[in-house]
C-alpha cells in the first residue's frame, strides 16, 4: 500500500509505503483512518505526520472477500468476512446472524464476490456462480434496521443506484 506526496503527485517515499502482513482484499476508508483488511488480518492505519501508522491489528479477522464492504457510517464499516458477515469499527469484530442457505453460497469458492454497495438503510451484495448458466448470479440484500436477509437470483451481476433506483 502506498500514496503519493501532496506537493509532488507521484512522488512516493519510503515513509509513506505500508506492507501488509498478508494479500491485501481491501482497503476501505473510516473516517480518519483506514482499514486494511487482508486474507487473515485487519489492519487499521492513521496519518501520523504525513507517514502511516498501524492503530490496531486483529491477526484473527481477515476477509478473502475483499470487494463485500461498504462504509456504513460513523466510522464503521459492514462486509462479508472469512468467519461471516458483520461489522467492525475499528477496534472490534461484531458478526451477525445469517441463514443457513446463504452461507452456502458465499463460502463455495466456485463463487465469486464481484461488488457490494450501501443505498439508505439497505446492503446490496452480488455474488457469481459461474459464467454460462441462466440465473447465474445472487443478489443478497441485507435490511440494517430489521437485521433481515433477502436473496435474488438475477442474470445480472453488478447494481448501480441512480435517480432513487437501481440499474
Amino acid at each position: 500500500l502506498e500514496f503519493s506526496d501532496l506537493d509532488y503527485f507521484g512522488q512516493f517515499r519510503s515513509t509513506q509505503q505500508y506492507r501488509a502482513n498478508d494479500h491485501i482484499r481491501a482497503a476501505v476508508p473510516m473516517g480518519d483512518r483506514i482499514s486494511v483488511i487482508t486474507r487473515s488480518t485487519t489492519e487499521v492505519l492513521y496519518d501520523d505526520l504525513g507517514s502511516l501508522s498501524i492503530l490496531e491489528q486483529d491477526f484473527a479477522n481477515g476477509s478473502l472477500y475483499g470487494r463485500s464492504f461498504v462504509d456504513v457510517g460513523d466510522g464503521t464499516i459492514f462486509g462479508l468476512w472469512n468467519k461471516g458477515f458483520g461489522y467492525f469499527d475499528g477496534q472490534k469484530h461484531a458478526y451477525i446472524k445469517t441463514p443457513y442457505y446463504l452461507q452456502a453460497l458465499y463460502q463455495d469458492q466456485r463463487f465469486f464476490v464481484q461488488s457490494a454497495i450501501k443505498v439508505k438503510d439497505w446492503y446490496f451484495l452480488a455474488v457469481r456462480k459461474d459464467a454460462i448458466s441462466n440465473n447465474n448470479n445472487y443478489l443478497f440484500l441485507f435490511h440494517f434496521p430489521t437485521q433481515r436477509w433477502f436473496l435474488i437470483e438475477e442474470t445480472v451481476y453488478d447494481l448501480c443506484w441512480w435517480h432513487e433506483g437501481f440499474l
